[in-house]
């Protein structure tokens, strides 16, 4: 199916429309040029096999919409060995959906052309169940998946999310998403972004690699969760963050099996690089991580009602800031692990080797309790801030091995929170 033009007034375009009740079988099917969208499915079934959707260029009055596949409105959609490409705004679109798809692949998503927004590749929304098996997005210029909705939920296995000047995986206003053999690479701003209350992720056996920064030079973070989401990552290697490696601010994480590596300080003004920070009202648990070859700080805790806990851990390898030859110079960083105030953290089994300034940093109000560990090759093995602080509390079977000086309580510059990204809008209905 080809060249279909739409209406006169230029609205429409569909190459097929299943709607109201019918049920649509599809085999081996090309669906080329269409306008708003190349297949769209409203109160219906639709199982297609070998589908190929490519070139949907927006409706013929302003370029609006221009989706691949749109199914909304209690729907039933299978997929199996499905391709779109060249789709704009978003180019598989589900809505009130219940979705089965596998060896599914989005490529080459682009804006769309009446305001330049969009370039998603796939949008789950509100009430919408899927089940997935080999799933890719690959350089669409926005989000790869998007899951949102508090009736939402997504479980893939084997998932791949490469290129794009967006985020890669982003859920959000109470989604549920679980992934298990995943690699998110080649990502802008976040790889994975978690944002709002009652959203969930479930990331198991996965990759994540080079999140660079917007083009204002900002954030370019690996993991990013907030506003009271709450993220379970096991098994997952993180490598190549500008900006930092795990971010939590007001939400929860736990970690397991988890190595994060080559965070560096973020292009616009030189500051952070951070393995995982934990700030304001955030929650992580940690066992078996290790963070190496980061900026600034280790491991961070910040902020009132943060907390800390960590058994198996080890940070190597903190520097200085970029900035710290220039604009930050009165405030370098390279602590391997810190908390600010008030926070708190515990490490019991640790390991901090190599922190260009403190390797434990323990600001005022703030509690650091540390058991069976080594602090290494730092300048300052402890920097203490708080006044009449129990140094006992970082020497429980803790050995000092190797550094410039063991403790000292001068008053050093205090590592301050990273900043907040705001959470995507939804993409909305045909």
């Amino acid at each position: 199916m080809r060249d279909v033009v739409g209406e006169a007034s230029g609205l429409e375009g569909r190459g097929i429309w299943a709607q109201f009740g019918t049920t649509a079988l599809l085999e081996r099917v090309l669906v080329e040029r269409t306008r708003t969208s190349g297949v769209y499915v409203y109160e219906s079934e639709l199982e297609a096999t070998d589908l190929r959707i490519t070139e949907v260029r927006g409706d013929g009055v302003d370029g609006s919409f221009g989706r691949g596949l749109a199914s909304e409105i209690d729907s039933r959609l299978v997929l199996n060995r499905a391709v779109i490409e060249d789709a704009r705004e978003v180019a598989l679109f589900l809505q009130t959906t219940t979705a089965d798809l596998t060896d599914v692949t989005v490529r080459g998503t682009r804006v769309d052309a009446s305001d330049g927004s969009g370039g998603r590749a796939m949008g789950f929304e509100d009430g919408v169940t899927v089940v997935a098996e080999r799933l890719a997005a690959l350089d669409n210029v926005e989000v790869g998946l998007f899951v949102s909705g508090a009736e939402t939920s997504a479980d893939v296995s084997d998932l791949v999310v490469d290129g794009g000047e967006g985020r890669g995986v982003v859920v959000g206003n109470g989604a549920a998403f679980t992934a298990r053999r995943a690699s998110i690479t080649n990502t802008r701003t976040s790889a994975l972004y978690a944002s709002k209350p009652g959203t969930s992720i479930a990331l198991e056996d996965a990759r994540i690699e080079s999140a660079s920064a917007d083009d204002e030079g900002r954030f370019g973070r690996c993991v990013n969760a907030q506003e009271d989401s709450h993220v379970a990552l096991a098994r997952v290697e993180i490598d190549g963050c500008d900006d930092t490696g795990i971010f939590v601010d007001e939400a929860t994480v736990e970690a397991t099996d988890v190595r994060v590596d080559a965070v560096s300080s973020r292009p616009s003004d030189g500051t952070f690089g951070r393995g995982i920070a934990v700030q304001e009202n955030a929650e992580a648990s940690l066992e078996r991580v290790d963070v190496a070859t980061t900026q600034d700080v280790g491991l961070l805790a910040i902020g009132v009602g943060s907390v800390v806990t960590g058994t198996q851990i080890a940070i190597r390898s903190v520097a200085e800031k970029t900035c710290a030859t220039s604009g930050c110079a009165d405030r370098p960083g390279g602590h391997g692990v810190s908390a600010v105030g008030p926070a708190r953290l515990a490490l019991d089994g640790f390991l901090v080797d190599e922190a260009a300034l403190c390797g434990v940093y323990v600001g005022a109000d703030s509690e650091v309790d540390l058991t069976a560990g080594e602090v290494r090759r730092t300048s300052i093995g402890a920097c203490v801030q708080g006044e009449g602080y129990d140094v006992g509390r970082l020497s429980d079977d803790v050995d000092y091995v190797d550094n410039a000086v063991n403790l000292d309580s001068v008053s050093l510059p205090v590592p301050e929170a990273g900043d907040t990204p705001g959470s995507l809008p939804s993409q909305g209905t045909e």
